[in-house]
């Protein structure tokens, strides 16, 4: 029983840290690159973007997926 209640405890409280935006490391990795309705230029035959302005940082849709990827 005192575990049961322990375990509920324990993710109501997971569940309000994540919600609170203590548990979005998702999140945070994604803003690195646009988002996917951001749009660039067409360039090479492919759409390009320097995300953010001016940091020299640039990606390219992929055709396949229509997501951003990083030019390395």
């Amino acid at each position: 029983m005192i575990a049961g209640i322990i375990l509920l405890v324990l993710l109501v409280g997971g569940f309000l840290l994540r919600r609170d935006g203590f548990g979005d490391l998702d999140q945070k990795s994604s803003s690195k690159c646009p988002e996917y309705a951001t749009r660039g230029t067409m360039r090479e035959g492919r759409e390009w973007i320097e995300y953010p302005a001016g940091s020299g940082n640039s990606f390219y849709r992929d055709p396949s997926t229509g997501q951003w990827v990083k030019n390395e």
